[in-house]
């Protein structure tokens, strides 16, 4: 063993290397044994490098420059990521950080500006690793909120870990550094902000000392100046849009009772700040009369009910009895009115996508109008001349800014009501082979019709018939058409059978009509 110094008895320095070489003998050992006298040989030891404790500060590269496209934040915004760094400790020894300097440095663009214009709260919080001792995991912070910030460029700030950081050698932690932006900043003094290229604030000292030689390991070279650009926005935006048509409540027939319909889907994303959602404005444009389906005594409005609001199977606010009649707009239909308000808004975080679904229930018989049809929209003035609310009326968390939408309406699909209808199905062929000239009845078509949401009866069902005829000599055709029944013929008398032209004398075929 033997001290680190060079031969002037000072401290070597970085980057050195040491090694020790036993040199060779001549008849310098003897056989314990024999008493033979032998020569050791020359023998290399390991090369060491002299590496120091110094702690380096630099810029975190995991998080990337703000800009328009990507802003940091907006005006009013709290808990804003306007910095992050790494602290490294040498391969030589670890580190003990007892405090960390952080310098304002927001007048890269506009001489004598400073944080205090647009921030407060400064305060810094790891970004994890865990240090030595367990202590400083993701998410801690690190020394004390500083509030109100000083209107002075170029201001320093002390932030003191207690307890200190502990830093093994060669590991590394990561520091955030987060403000509150003022919801008072000007747009001058945000543009300070958003135009200086190099960032705003940088650890300019990292106060250390080794954790084996307690030598002063600090960094103060202030290498660090210049981390992530920052942008702050003005408010954050909101679209509302709706979801792809896959994803679409289907254009369905909905039966009587049928409860939890899902009428409608649009789709709503927050950026740059959180949104709340205080309003939702939904209409429902009726079709009734047109479509042959009764509209008297208010039954195309009655027809659904209990209307329902969702995030995923969250509901959103409380359920709406009926429709809200429309006076203005839209003409013969409704909306619903789903005021949440402020105190129960509903939030979208900043980034983040929601589905929101609308789900009603069919009325009874009595109050339907079987045959109308219901296609729920968001519309750019659902109110008419009753309003001028938005369809989503909605404000950023931060900024405060109105966000309502949207600027462009939105449909789904017409969802049709009945009070029953029948489903058809389509079932397999015991055989697709036709044969020439034969005269036993093969099954040409085959089906199941259930009923659904009660009884229906079958009227008409009207059959295309497409042939490909590829011989010459003599014309292709299909003859002696029957229906069956739970595989049992039906009697002649049961059903007619038309030419596909119409219904009238002239067009009905015997029943062993051609086609």
């Amino acid at each position: 063993r033997a001290d680190i110094k060079n031969a002037a008895g000072t401290n070597l320095s970085n980057g050195d290397s040491i090694s020790a070489t036993l040199a060779a003998g001549s008849a310098n050992a003897r056989a314990l044994s024999s008493s033979t006298s032998l020569s050791t040989s020359s023998i290399a030891g390991n090369t060491l490098t002299v590496r120091t404790g110094t702690l380096v500060t630099a810029e975190n590269t995991g998080v990337n420059d703000a800009s328009a496209s990507a802003p940091t934040g907006v005006k009013g915004d709290a808990n804003v990521l306007i910095g992050s760094f790494t602290l490294t400790a040498g391969s030589g020894e670890g580190v003990t950080i007892t405090q960390i300097t952080m310098k304002d440095d927001a007048d890269g663009s506009t001489t004598g500006s400073s944080l205090a214009d647009v921030f407060q709260n400064l305060r810094l919080e790891s970004g994890g690793p865990a240090d030595m001792n367990g202590n400083y995991a993701a998410g801690t912070a690190i020394g004390q909120t500083k509030g109100s910030l000083t209107d002075t460029a170029a201001t320093t700030y002390n932030f003191n870990p207690s307890p200190a950081m502990k830093i093994a050698a060669s590991a590394q932690i990561v520091v955030n550094v987060y403000a509150d932006v003022l919801n008072s900043a000007t747009s001058t003094q945000l543009n300070t902000i958003n135009n200086d290229t190099t960032g705003i604030i940088y650890p300019s000292v990292v106060t250390a000392t080794g954790n084996s030689t307690t030598a002063v390991a600090s960094d103060t070279d202030g290498t660090a100046a210049g981390l992530q650009k920052v942008y702050l926005a003005a408010n954050g935006s909101l679209t509302v849009e709706n979801v792809a048509g896959s994803a679409q409540a289907k254009a369905n027939i909905a039966y009587e009772g049928q409860t939890d319909v899902e009428l409608y889907k649009f789709k709503i994303t927050a950026f740059t700040e959180d949104i709340d959602i205080t309003r939702f404005l939904i209409s429902d444009t009726i079709a009734s009369e047109t479509l042959g389906a009764t509209s008297a005594n208010g039954k195309p409005t009655s027809t659904l009910k209990n209307f329902k609001l969702f995030d995923g199977t969250t509901q959103i606010g409380t359920a709406l009895s009926s429709l809200s009649l429309a006076t203005a707009l839209p003409t013969l239909g409704g909306y619903l009115d789903f005021n949440i308000g402020t105190d129960n808004a509903y939030t979208i975080s900043a980034g983040q996508e929601k589905t929101i679904t609308l789900k009603g229930t069919v009325n009874s018989f009595s109050g339907i109008s079987s045959g109308s049809t219901h296609t729920f929209s968001l519309n750019t003035d659902p109110l008419g001349s009753e309003g001028t609310a938005k369809a989503v009326t909605a404000r950023g968390v931060g900024s405060s800014v109105d966000v309502s939408g949207p600027t462009t309406g939105v449909a789904g699909n017409a969802i049709t009501i009945r009070r029953a209808y029948p489903l058809v199905e389509r079932l397999a062929l015991t055989t697709s082979t036709l044969s020439g000239g034969s005269t036993s009845q093969i099954a040409a078509a085959k089906f199941k019709v259930t009923a659904v949401g009660g009884q229906v009866r079958l009227k008409k069902m009207t059959f295309d018939v497409s042939l490909t005829d590829t011989t010459t000599s003599t014309a292709l055709s299909l003859n002696n058409f029957k229906l069956y029944r739970n595989g049992s013929l039906m009697g002649s008398t049961e059903y007619s059978i038309f030419d596909g032209t119409g219904t009238a004398q002239a067009d009905e075929l015997s029943h062993s009509g051609t086609a």
